[in-house]
C-alpha cells in the first residue's frame, strides 16, 4: 500500500543520514562551513546539511502520509454507505 511506501521511505531518509545535530538556524550551519579549514569537520557539517534536507523530505512524506490516510478513511467510509 502507498502508506506505508511513503513510512518506509521517511525512515530510511532518516536512517541514511543520521541524527541531526542542533544548529540555531541554516545560516550558523552554513557560517560554520564558511569558517570551515579542516576536511573531516567541513564533511561532518556537510553531512548535517544533507540530514536537515532528508528530515525535511521525510516529513513532507509523512504530511503526505496524513493525507492519503485521511483519503483512504473518506472513501472507506463512502463505500459503506453506498448501497451493495
Amino acid at each position: 500500500m502507498i502508506v506505508e511506501f511513503f513510512k518506509a521511505q521517511a525512515k530510511e531518509l532518516r536512517e541514511q543520514h543520521g541524527g541531526v545535530q542542533n544548529h540555531c538556524t541554516i545560516e550558523e550551519l552554513m557560517i560554520k562551513i564558511g569558517n570551515c579549514v579542516d576536511k573531516t569537520a567541513l564533511k561532518l557539517l556537510e553531512e548535517q546539511v544533507f540530514g536537515i534536507h532528508a528530515e525535511q523530505l521525510a516529513t513532507a512524506n509523512s504530511n503526505g502520509v496524513k493525507y492519503l490516510e485521511e483519503c483512504i478513511d473518506l472513501i472507506e467510509r463512502s463505500l459503506s454507505l453506498s448501497p451493495d
